[in-house]
């Protein structure tokens, strides 16, 4: 999605009442009194497109204006990054639910514009899935409820759909992200939306594996594919027969207290002088869930509700781990990857399998889409999608691994795939064949 991309607050214009003129003949060009009525005319024309469209619909949340959410909670995570949870606010009104929002989560990737209200600038935040329900928590002092020790979570099977939650990071001179650290819980944020993005289940098709190189922030993406693909199993669009994907994540952060939800690195122990008392020994920490961050137990809770259907790999900059061509040859040639091949190839001219029809594709809104696969079957047990690279995070990571979008004619193109997995391609003819490269 568009985690950095800046978005003008067009929709909301302030007129300032301008001083009277003196008494007296004021004489106006015909040419300027044109202008002015074209102005006016177009203004108002813009007003009441926004106007009408807030009027005529009664969900909590649109793409014509900004709506009011309350933050409901705020959990530091780490030393630079929080979760946001907001809800929409009472008294913006109707339904409990949302239903465009239950239709991007059934959609898979998208998006959200909060807005700055000093500023007037608005960036797009991705929510995160639905969180895991709480640990359970040992009785406080007799009391068999635990006491006050566990605040409300959500709960497994998902949450409202007037409810959301973001991963933020704090950037040093980030205008967003440190206006949205100031703020506390009761106070409220405007958001604008949905953006729907990639269909990550109609792209896959009858593919089986799916692969996200994530930087900081891009793993909020990352969890919604893998929810589209793992925790919804709607009944088309996703894998044959029951076979569940394999959704893999590479997740680089620059410190290592970024990396949540990865498993305790056993520690050196040595016990006793010149090896005496059993000599050098590792131990692995116990990891107690209950003081776990929401984040890190939603990582602990995918792993451990679809097992080899969900990996996650970290890599750390300060711990000299990154994600190397060496890795990404590991993660192709895996025998569950190369086990799905008899793929079909895709056909030039589909859009939603065709590297050389998606380098094109004018945005990456999937939702609108009209274009058909084009694709065919060649052989008998031939399978009809494409193996998903997607890469999600700054610009310079993705730049770093595939390569810059490209802009036409106001247009945010995929453009062609570069970087380190451009040169994997050319270097590796044939073995890239069945992946389709998405730059988030």
């Amino acid at each position: 999605m568009h985690a950095t991309s800046a978005v003008s607050n067009t929709m909301e214009t302030h007129f300032q009442p301008q001083p009277l003129q003196p008494t007296g003949q004021i004489s106006i060009s015909p040419r300027w009194a044109l202008a002015a009525l074209l102005f006016s005319g177009a203004a108002l024309a813009t007003f009441r497109l926004a106007g009408s469209a807030a009027d005529d619909d009664d969900d909590i949340i649109n793409k014509a204006s900004f709506s009011a959410f309350t933050i409901t909670s705020k959990e530091q995570v780490s030393p630079t990054a929080f979760i946001l949870s907001i809800r929409v606010s009472k008294a913006a009104g109707g339904p409990v639910d949302s239903q465009r929002i239950g239709q991007a989560w059934a959609h898979g990737l998208w998006s959200v514009e909060i807005k700055q209200p000093q500023l007037q600038i608005a960036r797009h935040y991705t929510p995160l899935p639905p969180p895991p329900p709480p640990p359970f928590t040992k009785s406080v002092g007799g009391d068999p409820n635990g006491g006050k020790a566990q605040a409300e979570a959500g709960s497994g099977s998902g949450c409202r759909d007037d409810e959301l939650r973001f991963l933020i990071r704090k950037m040093d001179g980030g205008e967003m992200s440190n206006y949205l650290s100031k703020l506390r819980v009761g106070d409220q944020v405007w958001l604008r939306g949905p953006h729907l993005g990639f269909d990550v289940g109609r792209r896959l098709g009858e593919a089986r594996d799916v692969v996200f190189l994530a930087g900081g922030t891009g793993i909020a993406p990352a969890l919604q594919a893998a929810h589209r693909l793992l925790d919804s199993r709607p009944s088309t669009g996703v894998a044959v027969g029951d076979e569940k994907p394999t959704v893999s994540i590479m997740w680089a952060n620059r410190r290592a207290v970024d990396a949540l939800g990865r498993e305790q690195r056993q520690i050196p122990v040595r016990k006793g002088w010149f090896g005496l008392g059993g000599g050098a020994k590792t131990e692995t920490p116990q990891r107690d869930e209950g003081n776990q961050s929401s984040f890190a137990r939603q990582i602990l809770s995918m792993k451990k509700q679809h097992g080899k259907h969900f990996d996650i790999s970290y890599f750390v900059d300060e711990e000299k781990s990154f994600i190397s061509a060496k890795d990404l040859v590991a993660i192709l040639s895996r025998p569950q990857t190369t086990a799905s091949s008899g793929l079909a190839s895709p056909a030039k001219s589909c859009p939603w399998h065709s590297a050389t029809s998606v380098a094109r594709l004018p945005n990456d809104n999937d939702a609108e889409r009209v274009s058909d696969c084009s694709c065919k079957r060649t052989a008998p047990g031939d399978r009809l999608g494409a193996e998903l690279f997607c890469v999600s995070g700054p610009d310079g990571f993705i730049e770093a691994y595939a390569g810059p979008k490209r802009w036409q004619e106001g247009n945010e193109m995929q453009g062609a795939v570069q970087g380190l997995l451009g040169s994997m391609k050319k270097s590796r003819p044939g073995e890239m064949d069945d992946w389709l490269v998405l730059k988030l």
